[in-house]
């Protein structure tokens, strides 16, 4: 906790360079300029409430002060972050590279501990290191798994161990984690306590969706997707975009509002095209011309706008 609080410090220090603000001014009414020496020089580690009056004075919230500190140089997060991505994107060579890097890294908060630790399990898995049993009760081990389904608040390290494990045990008709993440998405009275819903929301929204078409629940698919759509596009992240509105283009076919899962289904392929991922484009596209009969570029002919005020779903 102690080497902590001393990151903490120094990536105050600097904000405070990076605002222009003088150690003169910012010592001001938090302390005085002889103990901000000794935070600089590490011979006293600061204080929580200090830490607090600090970054108040910078006119930061908590939740804006922790975010930029956890994607700062002082932090393994943001390395952390780019490890989540590798394992939801199965690019398992950079995965496991970045775990190797960060295998004899001294992490300086639980948060971090946690967020390794559940990357090495997710890891393992993938690989078929491990077994799905295994995998399970590490996660649930991990998050306290029955605490953590009558929970009303929600960290990262929660929502993303949920999914992984909601993924296991539907391969076995399991749905019980599948409907409390359902309740999690779309009902408001539960509360995300963290800055990083922007880099997990997306996964849980595509995974939902997409178990809830595997049990042919059409109406559930485009509940999900529908809501997770609107969820990427207010927070401007096209992570897993197409993939919703992949699930979406299939349910209403499958539904028989043909237009309209025409119109989505090339909202999917151009997402793919905008992100210049030619891979997951050909492949996409390979998925929807079997499952439409047809040529999927014939989706590009005659293009029609998807009408203002007009509902599809």
């Amino acid at each position: 906790m102690k080497k902590y609080n001393q990151r903490l410090f120094y990536h105050l220090d600097d904000l405070r360079s990076d605002y222009g603000m003088s150690i003169k001014d910012f010592c001001d009414g938090v302390c005085d300029r002889r103990q901000y020496s000794r935070y600089q020089n590490s011979r006293h580690i600061i204080s929580h409430k200090n830490v607090i009056k600090f970054y108040e004075k910078l006119g930061l919230s908590e939740i804006e002060f922790y975010y930029s500190f956890y994607n700062s140089d002082l932090s393994e997060y943001s390395e952390l972050n780019k490890l989540y991505y590798d394992l939801i994107n199965r690019d398992l060579k950079q995965a496991g590279k970045r775990i190797k890097e960060l295998r004899d890294v001294e992490f300086v908060s639980q948060r971090t501990v946690d967020f390794y630790s559940f990357q090495v399990y997710y890891y393992q898995f993938l690989r078929k290191e491990v077994t799905e049993a295994h995998t399970i009760e590490k996660l649930k081990n991990l998050i306290n798994y029955d605490q953590c389904l009558e929970k009303k608040y929600f960290n990262f390290i929660d929502v993303a161990s949920l999914r992984l494990i909601m993924n296991i045990e539907m391969s076995v008709n399991n749905t019980r984690t599948l409907e409390f993440l359902y309740d999690v998405l779309l009902k408001s009275e539960y509360i995300y306590v963290t800055s990083e819903t922007r880099n997990v929301l997306p996964s849980i929204y595509a995974s939902v969706a997409r178990q809830y078409g595997m049990l042919d629940n059409l109406n559930k698919v485009l509940e999900v997707s529908n809501n997770g759509i609107k969820y990427c596009i207010q927070i401007n992240n096209m992570h897993l975009l197409n993939n919703l509105y992949y699930y979406k283009a299939l349910s209403l076919y499958k539904l028989g509002n043909q237009d309209s899962a025409f119109i989505y289904a090339r909202k999917a392929l151009s997402v793919l095209d905008i992100k210049n991922d030619n891979e997951t484009l050909y492949k996409l596209k390979a998925v929807i011309d079997k499952d439409f009969g047809f040529d999927s570029v014939e989706l590009f002919n005659n293009f029609e706008f998807e009408k203002k005020g007009t509902k599809m779903s």
